[in-house]
């Protein structure tokens, strides 16, 4: 793998070669409060022909002569001016950031820092303590220092964040309340239940922070309240930077020891299942374990003769048993086992019928009828049980490189990251206790559980970035992003569970599950800046195509019925069914942003601004889930000598005789599919926004505005919305008695937010 990412950073040295032949300073001009200043100059005291102006990010870069001693002159009007003497190579790209000081009598001084980079944690803190709302970070410095792979144990580390599973809590709120961006704008929450999204999909070391604000502010959206996390990621460097990274793990509990496993697919190493777990559901066939007779005669070409007397479906549905009787009885004549004259003959009838059952006429109806049935059961194979294998380590190969060259005499910056990892987490002695309790007993407890099981899982992905960033002039730049991710995990969960006075005290169960997650992102963004009225612009645009499945999601729990025979029973108290589930979500997301931003005053000695703009959001969400529960006809539901690879083997799913010698399948599969198995969701959201930022003194900020946001929500099963049903039809009932009705919401919102900053006090750090 190495050899091909050398090839391709072989290739693009040569396609944007650094400007090795020439001396290039690069920086940022900027004030005190860290406001970047626009149009300030450089240039040369040596020579005044060799100069240059801040674009509107404050950032210059002027190819200077090799020198031990060049004399810098930076000047803004308004501003001290600014000498440094520097000594440059040839070939060398030297990093200068300053930081300008207002003209006045009381200040002498003029203070050079170094260069902060957004991945630096003073950089963020310093991002932090500006801020005009409460916020916390992460950098990518601090990720890489204690070693986190993914953003989700990074955040953790924040004050007031916890995790559940991958999934992000901020001061106990989670669920629906936390909104998750990609460079301010959002992606899928890849979850059909939750605004939530896993974050250890997304690799640190492709990331330079993490940001997470707590407090509404009217440029950010609207359907937040615990935090509105945006994670940051890599930018272009200001000079050429190649960085190589592999990491082994140990992890004692796995590492070349003998774990739980089961068999999976060619393509697990690259975070997702070629189709060895998945299978077609458009086909699947029912088991009919008690069909009609109509059913039965289809089966033995009686269509034609049923369909010349003008019957096209199934008298079985009819109320007047007199025609359904003689429906049957014509039926009987047809198959000859019943003359036409004794077709009223009570006897004749009634020995047509023993005929019908003994001659293996039913049995051949009833076998072709099911024989999709049998062939169901067989193609979903016996891989109901764990074994043990031997772990490796834990792995995690990251790359990345990134340059700024010349293209069209004008400054195109690129970065191009990779990263892959191997984990591998096992637990052989967890331990579980819980409460179950039941709604008909006013939620008082009724059975104790405690449990050891053996919990595994392998988790494989990779993640790419590339990052192209083209300014073609000082005063606009235009970007653009690709990031792919891919991560697969395979969960296992196996073992004893105890049940303090029940009548089967002890239970083995087992959960298998493989969840494939994958993210395309792509953004498009550009900067600019207006000198004539001193106004920023920014336009971003976000689309997100992003899937979760699980393919075959298998659990069971068998009672230990005495010292040798395991017992499903499915009609027991908290038991769950002997199932394999399929789950598939599909989300789209395109997240758009206009962005303005007008200083109110010439003084940069205080933060006084506007800020108004536009945003649209538009999600789509497809979730279906298909459920195959095993089901008994002729066959046991006890597993003797505990050997459970016989009882779920797949002979169990061929026609035999039952005691009556008719035919039936021991076990078979049966998909009760209801409409809201299969919902969509469709969602947009058209907002304005106008704020203030302003300092009254220099001690006390206000930060706050309006936002108005016109939401329209639809959420519905397919089959539902296609017949146009309205709410409480009655064709909206499923499973007896449960109605699926639709989820709408329009509304128009006004969102006001307030954020007052007081600086009790002033400190500062020289660098």
């Amino acid at each position: 793998m190495f050899r091909y990412i050398i090839l391709v950073l072989a290739a693009l040295c040569v396609f944007f070669p650094d400007v090795s032949a020439q001396s290039i300073i690069r920086g940022k001009i900027f004030d005190k409060n860290g406001e970047t200043l626009i149009g300030a100059a450089i240039s040369l005291k040596e020579d005044q022909n060799i100069g240059t102006v801040t674009d509107f990010d404050g950032n210059y870069e002027l190819s200077v002569p090799e020198s031990e001693a060049l004399i810098l002159s930076i000047t803004y009007i308004g501003y001290q001016s600014i000498s440094d003497t520097i000594s440059i190579k040839k070939g060398e790209v030297l990093l200068k950031n300053y930081e300008m000081a207002e003209i006045s009598t009381t200040l002498n001084e003029v203070v050079i820092v170094a260069k902060q980079e957004r991945s630096n944690t003073n950089y963020m803190e310093n991002i932090k303590k500006k801020a005009a709302s409460t916020i916390d970070y992460v950098s990518a410095e601090t990720m890489k220092k204690i070693g986190d792979t993914n953003v989700t144990t990074a955040v953790s580390r924040v004050s007031g964040v916890s995790t559940n599973g991958s999934f992000i809590t901020v001061r106990g709120i989670g669920d629906r309340y936390v909104l998750t961006a990609i460079n301010g704008s959002q992606i899928p929450t890849l979850d059909p239940f939750t605004n939530n999204i896993k974050l250890d999909i997304i690799p640190s070391s492709l990331v330079d922070n993490v940001i997470i604000s707590k407090t509404a502010s009217p440029d950010l959206p609207g359907d937040w309240t615990g935090a509105y996390i945006s994670v940051e990621t890599k930018d272009y460097p200001e000079k050429m930077s190649l960085n190589i990274e592999t990491t082994v793990g140990y992890n004692q509990n796995s590492s070349f020891r003998d774990i739980l496993a089961n068999p999976t697919s060619s393509t697990d190493w690259l975070g997702y299942d070629n189709g060895f777990r998945d299978r077609n559901h458009g086909d699947f066939k029912n088991y009919k374990t008690d069909p009609t007779d109509y059913e039965l005669f289809m089966m033995l070409g009686l269509d034609p003769f049923y369909k010349s007397l003008g019957v096209n479906n199934d008298w079985n549905g009819l109320t007047d048993q007199e025609v359904k009787e003689n429906y049957y009885k014509l039926g009987l004549v047809e198959l000859g086992l019943l003359p036409k004259a004794l077709i009223n003959d009570r006897q004749a009838v009634e020995d047509a019928k023993l005929k019908f059952a003994s001659s293996g006429l039913r049995n051949q109806a009833f076998e072709k009828l099911n024989a999709r049935a049998a062939q169901e059961g067989q193609s979903l194979p016996n891989n109901w049980l764990t074994y043990k294998k031997r772990a490796s380590t834990n792995i995690s190969q990251s790359f990345s490189f990134g340059n700024q060259t010349k293209l069209f005499g004008k400054t195109l910056g690129y970065i191009l990251g990779g990263r892959y990892g191997q984990s591998i987490q096992y637990d052989p002695h967890s331990i579980n206790q819980r409460t179950l309790t039941s709604l008909f007993n006013d939620g008082q407890p009724i059975i104790n559980e405690n449990s050891n099981p053996q919990i595994a899982r392998y988790t494989n992905g990779w993640s790419a970035l590339l990052n192209l960033a083209y300014k073609y002039s000082n005063n606009h730049s235009i970007s653009i992003l690709l990031m792919p991710n891919f991560l697969g995990s395979n969960n296992l969960r196996e073992g004893d569970v105890f049940r303090a006075g029940a009548d089967y005290s002890k239970i083995y169960g087992s959960n298998q599950f493989y969840e494939q997650r994958k993210q395309m992102i792509y953004q498009l963004r550009s900067e600019h800046f207006f000198p004539a009225y001193k106004l920023k612009m920014e336009l971003n645009a976000s689309y997100t195509n992003g899937e979760s499945i699980v393919p075959d999601f298998k659990r069971f729990r068998f009672f230990e019925f005495d010292s040798t025979t395991y017992w499903y029973d499915p009609t027991a108290f908290f038991q769950d069914p002997l199932t394999r589930n399929f789950r598939y979500l599909l989300e789209d997301l395109l997240d758009s942003r206009i962005h303005f931003e007008l200083p109110l005053s010439k003084s940069t000695s205080f933060v006084r601004k506007i800020k108004f703009g536009a945003a649209y959001k538009q999600l789509d969400k497809k979730y279906d889930q298909y459920n195959y529960d095993l089901g008994f006809d002729a066959g046991s539901s006890f597993a003797t000598n505990k050997d459970l690879q016989q009882f779920f083997d797949l002979s169990h799913f061929q026609f035999k005789k039952d005691i009556f010698e008719e035919s039936r399948l021991d076990y078979f599969y049966g998909n009760p599919d209801f409409a809201p198995n299969h919902t969509f969701g469709r969602s947009s959201i058209l907002a304005f926004f106008v704020m203030a930022d302003y300092n009254i003194t220099k001690k006390l900020r206000v930060s706050g505005g309006l936002r108005y946001e016109n939401t329209d929500q639809k959420i519905d099963s397919d089959a539902y919305d296609k017949l146009n049903l309205p709410r409480n039809d009655i064709r909206r009932i499923y499973q007896g008695a449960l109605v699926s009705n639709p989820g709408i919401l329009k509304s128009d919102d006004i969102l006001p937010s307030l954020n007052v900053i007081y600086k009790l006090r002033m400190m500062i750090k020289t660098l």
